[in-house]
């Protein structure tokens, strides 16, 4: 069964980013055989992107990124602040692509949405 994770990138309280990225998962997973879950950054401790390796982290880095790895497909949503993204979205990406397999990048597809 296909899974969706929806990744919330805004560290602020819960607001309208959070209610429309909930309503998209629960339309996803009201589609016959998918499951869709939604995972708020603010609601985990997240380190900056750095080169180290995941189990070097002592906060909720490897369990994010191991979370949206995992995934067969991401929906990114973030507030913009300032023409761009927040940090904890940011850097969330780069760990993902500092810690995973070659093979496992070149199977995924980026594509943003405005």
């Amino acid at each position: 069964m296909p899974r969706l994770l929806a990744v919330i990138g805004a560290v602020t309280p819960p607001g309208r980013l959070d209610a429309a990225v909930r309503f998209a998962a629960e339309c996803a997973a009201a589609r016959p055989q998918v499951s869709a879950d939604v995972l708020s950054l603010g609601e985990h401790r997240i380190s900056f992107a750095d080169g180290r390796p995941l189990e070097r982290f002592s906060d909720d880095t490897a369990r994010v990124v191991g979370a949206i790895a995992q995934a067969d497909a991401v929906l990114l949503a973030s507030p913009v602040y300032r023409a761009s993204f927040t940090g904890a979205l940011k850097s969330t990406p780069t760990s993902i692509a500092a810690t995973t397999p070659t093979s496992a990048q070149m199977n995924a597809s980026l594509r943003y949405v405005r």
